[in-house]
């Protein structure tokens, strides 16, 4: 196969926003496109060389599968042997045990699935993994195991055939890609089914190419691996988190590589750039440097007791590209130098080190996370935040019950119901509330989905396309079996639609999308709020949970950081008052226009943990986190806030109920 030097420099183009992406430089906001950049670029080079052996009968699945463990394997684990004492030293018992889950897929070549499996809501963020970064390694790998078998049944048929039926393969992926980044976006980011088209566009652009360059002028040549290059930077500028991905978004990215590996010939623009030597040799380790990347980034965010400023990210990314020559000088060139080693040296050694790998991955799942490393009061701490209250079977989440299913009718009283609605911070609060109301003679029904905050006629997004319908039939439901509605939500969240930054150090990792009127995308969410949750308490009693003071760190981590690392006692964790307000501003307001409604109580939260004249927000209360994380309250504080609503509640039902939706409709 023919050395091209700007696919090395191709490969410089993809890793690079990678890594400033995930030090969080907003310039490169769409930077995890690079991933996509490096799919095509394997699909291409990989079909290039097994159809090159396969047409000179030299290809054997054996030298293949060599190959590739001589590529992947050394680098990976090195990283993650590194990886072991400091996620020992510094990992949580939950994050430990996650870490371990994750080694224990990297062995195995699946840790795209593991990824996958773990992505729920309450999951630690993506930024704190310091493995994350392998579910890739684990598409191609996947990959590799049925693309070579496939090509070597469809070859023996002929080229053209070859080409149509991986474009079906391609077009069959990319329709399911499409569907499921909105309607299962977990699974269309991790699993290889979502993924596989963009390897196959590779493919595509590989068989093209093994006819010979494609005969154009070279101002058409110009011209379109320019625009590659164009699509490329656009989509990693552009693109943010809260797009619907892979999907239709990493056509342009992926479209863009393919534009680039076809025309950008030697003399092109697009070459000459690709190919200067500083891309050339960035591109050569950018293997290395992807895996290093990730777990300098992580663990440094672990071991930090503030956000890593942005110089810290540079300093580390510029370490990522020194290991990663390191790596490619001293371990993967010689490993892949067949002089020095032996294929019986080389798959024996991989054998045992995946086999190891696997072992202590399982091992640290099941002693999970090693609890005991800790001393009693931090183990106290670790799991103060974590530990679910007790649950009701009148609890649903995510889920709308049937009004004729007996388990609705089962929870349901006509004169003593109590429902509770809500996104996650309601299903935080839910078991508390509801153990409270139980013990007050009140029926308690939770209606409960993540991420949607519970107010008809407003969407978050594709990402949450479900949370209209759920609110709306939420509502029928209420409006069929009337009572008292409970709404929590995190409404700072969905109304400015951005992560929390404490401003001491303490900034939320995952950002989010804002919720906007269905009918009027235009229109001011808060006043939109204001006359739905009015006309609602027209017919149902409301009390409503105001912003839970958010607290930017993850509370119960701060607090092991802090007596684990900090060099002077620094009193309760706590976070600043003035923040909250200024961030909240729209949501209180919004509130304090609700007050004078007679049937809508609002619950002031704040009142709970902050102190005006001093300014603070306590996150701790002795010694116990008020958090679980660093915006859904924990047991402690969800007990405080349970007791304030019950109160509410009870004053509610004291009042004259207002006339029901239904006999508003009869007069």
């Amino acid at each position: 196969m023919k050395y091209r030097a700007e696919i090395d420099g191709l490969r410089a183009l993809a890793v690079i926003p990678v890594i400033f992406f995930h030090a969080g430089f907003e310039a490169f906001s769409g930077g995890f496109v690079g991933v996509d950049v490096f799919f095509v670029i394997s699909g291409y080079l990989i079909t290039t060389i097994i159809v090159t052996e396969l047409n000179g009968g030299k290809f054997t699945l054996l030298n293949f599968y060599e190959r590739r463990a001589r590529r992947i394997l050394p680098a990976l684990f090195l990283v993650v042997l590194f990886c072991l004492p400091f996620a020992w030293a510094w990992l949580m018992p939950r994050d430990l045990k996650d870490f371990a889950q994750s080694v224990l897929g990297v062995s195995i070549f699946s840790s795209n699935i593991v990824f996958f499996l773990k992505s729920g809501y309450f999951d630690t963020a993506a930024e704190l993994k310091p493995l994350l970064h392998t579910w890739s390694l684990a598409i191609e790998e996947q990959f590799y195991v049925f693309f070579p078998l496939i090509l070597i049944v469809i070859m023996k048929w002929g080229r053209s055939l070859a080409v149509i039926t991986i474009s079906i393969l391609l077009v069959s992926s990319l329709m399911a890609s499409i569907w499921a980044s909105y309607n299962a976006p977990s699974a269309a980011f991790y699993l290889l089914p979502f993924r596989a088209w963009e390897l196959m566009l590779g493919a595509i652009a590989a068989f093209i190419l093994l006819g010979g360059p494609i005969k154009v002028s070279s101002s058409f040549a110009n011209a379109l691996s320019a625009i590659g290059l164009v699509l490329i930077a656009a989509s990693v500028a552009l693109f943010e988190e809260s797009i619907p991905f892979p999907g239709i978004a990493a056509m342009l990215p992926t479209f863009g590589t393919a534009l680039v590996i076809l025309f950008a010939y030697k003399g092109t623009i697009a070459a000459k750039i690709l190919s200067t030597p500083i891309f050339v040799q960035i591109g050569l380790i950018s293997y290395g440097a992807y895996l290093w990347h990730q777990p300098l980034f992580a663990f440094a965010r672990h071991r930090s007791l503030v956000q890593p400023s942005p110089i810290a990210y540079l300093a580390l990314a510029a370490l990522a590209l020194v290991l990663a020559y390191l790596t490619w000088k001293f371990v993967e060139g010689p490993i892949r130098n067949r002089k020095n080693f032996t294929r019986t040296t080389v798959l024996w050694a991989a054998g045992a080190l995946s086999a190891g790998i696997a072992m202590a991955g399982y091992y640290g799942h099941k002693q999970n996370g090693f609890p005991l490393r800790f001393s009693e009061n931090l183990r106290e701490i670790a799991a103060s935040g974590s530990t679910p209250l007790p649950d009701t079977d009148c609890i649903f989440n995510n889920n709308l019950p049937s009004s004729s299913a007996p388990e609705f009718a089962n929870c349901y009283a006509k004169e003593r119901t109590v429902y509770i609605l809500g996104d996650s911070h309601a299903q935080r609060i839910a078991p508390a509330l509801s153990a409270a109301l139980i013990s007050a003679d009140y029926a308690v029904i939770g209606l409960l989905k993540e991420g949607c905050m519970p107010v008809t006629g407003i969407s978050r997004g594709p990402r949450h396309q479900s949370c209209p319908r759920f609110n709306e039939e939420a509502a029928q439901l209420i409006a069929d079996f009337p009572g008292i509605v409970v709404l929590s939500a995190r409404w700072r969240l969905n109304i400015e639609g951005t992560a929390y930054n404490n401003r001491e150090g303490g900034i939320e990792y995952d950002e989010y999308g804002r919720n906007f009127v269905i009918n009027d995308p235009s229109a001011d969410v808060p006043a939109f709020i204001q006359n739905q949750l009015t006309a609602f308490s027209n017919h149902h009693p409301l009390v409503i949970v105001d912003q839970i003071p958010e607290a930017g760190w993850n509370v119960p981590e701060q607090m092991l950081r802090i007596q684990r690392f900090a060099r002077r006692d620094t009193g309760p964790l706590s976070t600043s008052y003035n923040v909250y307000a200024t961030e909240n501003a729209r949501v209180l307001a919004m509130f304090a226009g609700l007050n004078n409604s007679p049937y809508i109580s609002i619950i002031n939260t704040s009142n709970l943990v902050c102190d005006v004249e001093s300014g603070r927000c306590l996150n701790e209360r002795d010694g116990v986190p008020l958090y679980v994380d660093d915006d859904h309250p924990s047991n402690v504080f969800s007990t405080m806030i349970a007791q304030e609503v019950l109160r509410a509640v009870i004053e509610a039902d004291a009042l004259p109920r207002p006339v029901s939706q239904e006999e508003f409709e009869n007069e």
